[in-house]
């Protein structure tokens, strides 16, 4: 069995680097690692990919570099989950679906970033679980599931326990899609993981037993499917 994770960067660098949660997370996916179960997990960017993001703005750099300063902030987080998980770790960081597949076939646990500019950490997470046949995709983030609507702007947003992808599909049409401006979803992600059949758990990651609970199968967040 295969898994992927994708770790919101803001779970890793918000404010400042959340050392003992990746701490908490590599001990989870030891874990994991240990039941033989084969996992590929990706890290996004967080608050740091934005500061040099903003920063490249500032000085006139074009939005390509700007993309570029944030594919190198998510390969740093990646760099530091790899720190915690020790010899249970690839050593490297993959930059392509073919080195995910080829790190993967070492049976080792795989840890990325991004892959390339105007490309979502999301869409990676997405590509990497069609490119190693994954049964599910887990996406860490900092809200409990999908809504109805942002809950950040509005109390009254529902949780919707299940959905299916077209619905998904709709609601994220208006939404931007510039780098450091997706929600929980972008299309493109959407449309890999429609065209794999491949199940998504979206849950709260601040609460890092989230994540191992869609994992091994309990019912916690949200569940998107065809």
């Amino acid at each position: 069995m295969s898994v992927v994770v994708k770790l919101g960067g803001h779970l890793i660098s918000a404010k400042k680097i959340q050392a003992a949660r990746i701490k908490e997370y590599a001990e989870i996916f030891a874990r994991i690692d240990r039941s033989g179960t084969k996992l590929v997990v990706v890290t996004g960017g967080g608050d740091v990919a934005r500061e040099y993001r903003d920063a490249a703005m500032e000085l006139g750099g074009s939005q390509v570099f700007r993309d570029e300063l944030g594919v190198m902030a998510s390969r740093i987080n990646a760099h530091l989950l790899i720190c915690a998980l020790g010899e249970r770790a690839y050593p490297a960081v993959p930059t392509s679906t073919e080195q995910i597949r080829e790190f993967a076939s070492s049976g080792k646990i795989v840890v990325s970033g991004g892959l390339q500019p105007a490309q979502s950490t999301v869409a990676v997470s997405a590509l990497a679980a069609e490119s190693v046949g994954a049964e599910k995709l887990v996406l860490a983030t900092d809200v409990k599931g999908v809504y109805s609507r942002d809950p950040k702007k509005h109390p009254d947003a529902r949780l919707l326990n299940d959905m299916t992808f077209k619905q998904l599909e709709k609601m994220i049409l208006a939404q931007p899609q510039l780098p450091g401006e997706y929600k929980l979803f972008d299309l493109l992600s959407v449309r890999i993981l429609q065209r794999s059949r491949i199940p998504c758990f979206v849950v709260d990651g601040r609460v890092p037993s989230n994540v191992e609970r869609a994992l091994t199968g309990k019912k916690v967040g949200t569940i998107i499917r065809r």
